[in-house]
């Protein structure tokens, strides 16, 4: 997972021409990771979803 912070460095370092390699070995990511945040700046900003997930014990808890 890549930190806030993280995903900032990368905005600033792609803004001022790094390639992705250079801001991966800067920041301490994986190029494609870096790839995937300098091509879409709109996933800076974002969270994802917290999504309430069934468990797989949940449809034998009636049974217990």
């Amino acid at each position: 997972m890549v930190s806030q912070e993280t995903k900032v460095d990368i905005d600033y370092f792609k803004r001022r021409g790094h390639s992705y390699r250079e801001i991966a070995r800067k920041t301490g990511g994986d190029r494609r990771s870096v790839k995937k945040y300098a091509e879409n700046p709109e996933l800076i900003g974002q969270r994802r979803a917290n999504v309430d997930r069934l468990s797989i014990l949940d449809p034998y808890v009636r049974y217990s």
